[in-house]
């Protein structure tokens, strides 16, 4: 049980705001976006890119009291 309660915690990517206030902070942090142009960013649809992220199976996201928490599934 400890061994999964670890697994558990260590995919965990905390609360956010919202799903595509995740993407933005994971694009932020691996520097996604980082190629494509100031002007050219806003363009960018975050909610689909979650919405792909979940389907494709990559994250989890689970919301609850004003929140959505975030897991990774690989």
């Amino acid at each position: 049980l400890d061994e999964m309660e670890e697994r558990f915690n260590k995919q965990g990517h905390g609360a956010h705001d919202s799903k595509e206030a995740f993407v933005e902070y994971l694009l932020d942090a691996t520097g996604g976006l980082t190629s494509v142009p100031d002007w050219a960013r806003r363009y960018f649809d975050y909610h689909a890119y979650a919405r792909d992220l979940a389907l494709e199976g990559s994250y989890s996201f689970v919301s609850a009291n004003g929140q959505v928490y975030v897991y990774s599934c690989a």
